[in-house]
């Protein structure tokens, strides 16, 4: 299912209320900026089925939380692929937070071609995620880091595994370091 559209709304009422029975994939067929009020967070059962949130070929839109939220975009959902987005503005003074979340108990998931822009920390995934690619992303503007993967692996079972990050791209990280962190099993 291919579900493309220029609206934010439409497209989140339609990923609402449509069972995700087969692979999916939400299309942005502008640059526009998306002024969120609040996290964008994909927390969908889809069934195993990969479920993909992507900018149409040249175009990159803007979701912009507007420094309302700790972060921008999270997501909490296994067999995932975003691609081709630019986040921007999560709160920087939040320590907690990070422009893009994706939460623990996860696996099969890429971000690419990703650019952010001013918040805490680039993006955080701790804890018990498998088969995760950071590929070609742009970091800009980040208090405290690019990217925290990783715990450490204490204990090892919370930790992560085949990890891949490539293509980073590290620009004004104001006082923080371009890759803190630790991962295992790399």
């Amino acid at each position: 299912v291919l579900f493309e559209s220029d609206d934010i709304s439409t497209m989140w009422n339609y990923i609402s209320s449509n069972p995700i029975t087969e692979p999916m994939t939400l299309q942005f067929n502008t640059s526009d900026v998306f002024l969120l009020e609040s996290t964008l967070y994909f927390n969908f059962n889809n069934q195993g089925h990969l479920f993909t949130v992507r900018s149409q070929s040249g175009q990159k839109p803007v979701l912009d939380v507007q420094l309302k939220d700790e972060t921008v975009l999270a997501s909490n959902m296994s067999n995932v692929w975003f691609e081709g987005l630019m986040l921007i503005n999560a709160d920087p003074n939040d320590a907690s937070g990070s422009i893009v979340r994706h939460y623990g108990g996860t696996r099969d998931i890429v971000y690419k071609n990703i650019h952010i822009k001013r918040g805490w920390c680039g993006m955080r995934a701790t804890t018990n995620i498998t088969n995760l690619t950071i590929d070609g992303w742009k970091v800009e503007e980040v208090c405290e880091g690019a990217l925290r993967l990783g715990d450490g692996g204490v204990p090892e079972e919370f930790d992560m595994f085949n990890l891949v990050v490539k293509n980073i791209y590290g620009y004004d990280s104001l006082n923080g370091g371009i890759i803190p962190g630790t991962t295992s099993n790399l």
